[in-house]
């Protein structure tokens, strides 16, 4: 019998919200403003695995892999359409519209978050008071386009 053990503590930290083959800026204005977990970032990886040898020459094996979960980041919601950018540039670097050639589609992040911050730095109760923030201060207000 063999078996084996291994663990690994590691973090993936980029200003990019994933590992994609193009990294859009979540700020045009500021490119290094929003650093935080990657979306690939695993802090705990525990793998496992073993070999058995049987009778009649047979031979049994098992291998798993258990790992933290990923990180998210919480983004405005974004309509695409021409002046969406009067509803959800929170940043006013033009990106807050959804179109594909500003910043990948993905909207600006939620005010008071950071990449991957849902998950790592504040959970359900955080986001619950994270959006309530948001809609009692920006919520109704011009944006820095508007």
């Amino acid at each position: 019998m063999n078996l084996q053990i291994s663990y690994a503590f590691s973090r993936y930290v980029s200003t990019a919200r994933d590992n994609d083959f193009i990294n859009f800026s979540t700020d045009n204005a500021n490119p290094t403003q929003y650093i935080g977990p990657n979306g690939l970032d695993r802090t705990h990886q525990l793998s496992f695995g073993g070999t058995m040898e049987l009778p009649a020459r047979f031979r049994l094996s098992l291998i798993s892999h258990f790992d933290s979960p990923l990180p998210a980041s919480v983004t405005l919601p974004v309509s695409g359409n021409p002046g969406g950018l009067f509803q959800t540039d929170i940043t006013g670097d033009g990106t807050g519209d959804g179109t594909f050639g500003s910043n990948g589609g993905l909207g600006d992040l939620l005010p008071a978050t950071n990449i991957g911050g849902f998950g790592r730095s504040f959970g359900v109760n955080g986001l619950h008071r994270k959006i309530s923030s948001f809609n009692s201060t920006m919520v109704g207000q011009p944006t820095p386009a508007g």
